[in-house]
């Protein structure tokens, strides 16, 4: 992926990282790194949200979704449904992705992510799978608030 930043570990810390990816079957730092941020949000210590994302419920059947300034864009709880479970399960390297002409989104496989497009015709957003998991379990808990709106 573009834009990653380099993280400088002692020797040590990097074994005991290792230690929590094979006690969470967990295979790449990246992973676990997500492991122990997903803790924190479960712990109420940071919030449910991914920086650069809005994802919001609007109304009983309507939510929006932004990626960084580009457009919100509006789905209905079906579509996003759709959307989040493109966005749960990786992609394998048969599958190239998935265009929804009628929901304006596209996810492509690129490599070891994603990429993301909201709306279909903006740039798109290269994501991890941990990362592309954690937008759909948002996308799926704004989905359940829509709901009670």
């Amino acid at each position: 992926m573009r834009n990653s930043a380099t993280l400088m570990v002692a020797p040590e810390r990097l074994t005991q990282l290792k230690a929590i990816g094979a006690a969470h079957n967990l295979q790449t730092v990246s992973e676990i790194i997500a492991h122990l941020i997903n803790t924190e949000i479960e712990r109420g210590t940071i919030s449910d949200t991914i920086p650069g994302f809005e994802v919001k419920a609007t109304d009983r059947d309507r939510i929006i979704i932004r990626i960084g300034d580009g457009d919100a864009v509006p789905f209905t709880t079906e579509t996003a449904a759709e959307l989040a479970d493109h966005l749960a399960v990786p992609r394998s390297p048969k599958d190239s992705g998935v265009l929804n002409l009628d929901a304006d989104f596209k996810v492509i496989r690129r490599g070891a992510g994603i990429h993301l497009s909201i709306p279909m015709d903006a740039p798109p957003k290269p994501m991890s799978h941990d990362l592309a998991r954690d937008l759909s379990r948002i996308i799926t808990g704004q989905i359940d608030a829509a709901f009670s709106l």
